[in-house]
């Protein structure tokens, strides 16, 4: 054998024995090494023992953290050290190291070896929610309750005020959903890209929205004005923008409970029913009326908060009277007007005024002081009733041609029974009066009742210096 062959031989020979060293020497250190590759639960395991990469899964589970991003720019960081993570050996990793084959070890030197473990760790929930609950989101400067579009109104016209995203989210809903994000080993979580946070329910662009806008700006159109003369209340489309809601079942109405509101403030100030008024006798002298009496104007609230209700509906434009219970003659600062009846007790006598000019004045006789039927002054009552040929029940044979009551049982009336001197004596009905009413003389109570109707003023005072007069002590009766 020549001696280059022999040399050759001896190399290789060489040659196998070193790379069955090192095949053995491989085969022995993976027999309880990870091989090359290897990662478990994307952890690179590669060459460590069963040990190291327990010890390695666990630095790797200290070392976690969790970046959970905010609206607003908010921030906020878990850590895996913080929540206690502790991993939990089921026997997985040692599993892995007796399925390795590291008789094989020199042919899988290539290649990624991958493997996942499910709840390979635990961790304290209890921290983890004491730290969600410690987010920057749920304080509460940083907390905007979100708004649904809904109408408003500029420059006289309802428009669509867009949605507010604010910034509500509830704490129960981002603990669970970081449990499983923790579990999946993410390293990073976005809240509102999860769709956590609380969303407005109706939108700028909704269908019904828009429609519902249309509808308002075609209701708000009304041009309302209630006319009291000297005086107007106008309702115009600012005044009813408050007026107009949503009702729970989506349609749009009108509010009547603030509508009542500016009806009842209306006739508040308005009002005249029963109040003082003050009045200049014929004499010459202003006195003022006590109230307590039955004449002027007085509102009825729930007609007239129906009234405007409709006009709002209807969208009218118009200039009305609210709906009465009661009315007067007159709006102005007088309020008792032109025609009327004039009663001064003291001086027994009556004007009658038609227009603001005098018909007739007479003398009369009112309720018996001395017996406590004092006829009642120092107001103004309006006439109640117009009757011809009244009987009067309560006293046999008396009767009257004309009836005008005014007061409950007291009224103007003719009296037969009077003879026409007793009307020129003074002071006569201190002891001879009336049971109350107010007994005239047949010309001037004719003209009366031609001249006055239901409704119309009579004033009765007592005198200009004691405007009240003595209060009837007996129960009054028609006579």
């Amino acid at each position: 054998m020549k001696k280059g062959a022999i040399i050759g031989l001896a190399v290789g020979g060489t040659a196998i024995v070193a790379l069955g060293a090192v095949y053995f020497v491989g085969r022995n250190f993976y027999k309880d090494h990870f091989l090359a590759g290897t990662t478990i639960n994307g952890i690179d395991c590669s060459n460590m023992t069963v040990d190291m990469a327990k010890e390695e899964i666990q630095f790797e589970l200290d070392n976690y953290k969790l970046v959970v991003s905010e609206r607003g720019d908010l921030e906020d960081t878990l850590k895996g050290k913080d929540m206690d993570f502790l991993y939990t050996d089921g026997g997985e990793v040692d599993q892995l190291m007796e399925n390795q084959s590291h008789n094989m070890w020199i042919f899988k030197l290539m290649g990624n070896k991958s493997y996942e473990f499910e709840h390979a760790f635990t961790y304290s929930e209890d921290k983890m929610v004491d730290l969600v609950d410690a987010f920057q989101c749920f304080k509460p400067e940083n907390v905007v309750q979100p708004e649904d579009a809904k109408p408003v109104l500029e420059n006289g016209e309802f428009v669509v005020k867009p949605e507010v995203e604010g910034s509500l989210i509830y704490t129960l809903d981002v603990e669970n959903a970081i449990k499983d994000v923790i579990m999946n080993n993410v390293p990073a979580y976005d809240l509102d890209e999860a769709g956590l946070y609380i969303q407005p329910q109706v939108r700028k662009d909704n269908p019904e929205l828009l429609a519902k806008v249309d509808q308002m700006n075609a209701m708000t159109k009304a041009d309302i004005t209630y006319d009291f003369v000297e005086k107007q209340y106008h309702v115009d489309r600012e005044e009813m923008a408050g007026w107009v809601s949503t009702a729970e079942d989506g349609s749009i109405i009108v509010d009547r409970e603030k509508v009542a509101d500016w009806v009842r403030n209306m006739a508040y100030e308005t009002d005249t029913f029963g109040l003082e008024k003050d009045f200049t006798t014929s004499y010459g002298r202003t006195i003022t009326l006590a109230g307590g009496g039955d004449y002027g104007y007085c509102i009825d609230q729930e007609a007239t908060t129906d009234q405007l209700i409709n006009f709002i509906i209807e969208a009218q434009t118009v200039v009305t009277e609210p709906v009465y219970l009661y009315t007067g003659l007159d709006r102005t600062g007088n309020t008792i007007g032109k025609s009327y009846v004039e009663i001064c007790i003291s001086t027994q006598t009556l004007w009658l005024y038609w227009d603001g000019q005098l018909i007739t004045s007479t003398p009369i006789i009112t309720g018996c002081d001395e017996k406590g039927y004092s006829t009642p002054s120092g107001s103004c009552w309006a006439i109640d009733g117009k009757k011809m040929d009244w009987n009067f029940t309560t006293f046999p044979n008396a009767w009257s041609t004309w009836w005008m009551p005014f007061n409950d049982q007291v009224g103007l009336h003719d009296a037969s029974w009077q003879d026409p001197s007793y009307y020129e004596i003074p002071g006569f009905y201190i002891s001879n009066g009336s049971h109350g009413c107010v007994n005239i003389p047949d010309a001037p109570m004719e003209q009366i009742f031609n001249y006055m109707e239901i409704g119309y003023p009579v004033v009765v005072y007592y005198s200009e210096d004691q405007v009240v007069g003595p209060a009837p002590t007996e129960d009054l009766v028609a006579g």
